[in-house]
C-alpha cells in the first residue's frame, strides 16, 4: 500500500490554504489565528478534495482522510495539519 509522503502532503495543503489566505515563505508555521468559521470550512473542503483526488498508484484506489471543524480545532499552525494528515491517512478503494 502507497502513502503520501510529506513533501506530497505539503503539497495538497498549500494547495488548499491558496484558496483562504495569502502567503509567503514556508507553511509550516503558518498560523490558523485568524481563520474564522468560513475559512476553516473552505480549508477543509478543499484540503478533502485535493487529498482525494491525488493520483493513487494503480488508480483503482483514493487516499482518505477523516477531516472535521473538530479535527482542525487542534491544529496550531499548518505543520500540524500537515503532521495529522501523515499520521491517519489512508486508502480507500473506488466504488
Amino acid at each position: 500500500m502507497a502513502f503520501l509522503n510529506k513533501d506530497q502532503i505539503e503539497e495538497i495543503v498549500k494547495g488548499a490554504l491558496k484558496a483562504v489566505a495569502d502567503f509567503d515563505g514556508s507553511i509550516n508555521a503558518y498560523e490558523f489565528t485568524h481563520f474564522h468559521d468560513q475559512h476553516k470550512k473552505v480549508f477543509l473542503e478543499k484540503l478533502k478534495i485535493k487529498i482525494n483526488e491525488y493520483p493513487y498508484v494503480d488508480g483503482n484506489k483514493y487516499y482518505d482522510v477523516a477531516l472535521s471543524l473538530n479535527v482542525m480545532s487542534k491544529w496550531d499552525t499548518i505543520q500540524d495539519c500537515i503532521n495529522y494528515i501523515d499520521d491517519n491517512h489512508k486508502t480507500k478503494n473506488k466504488s
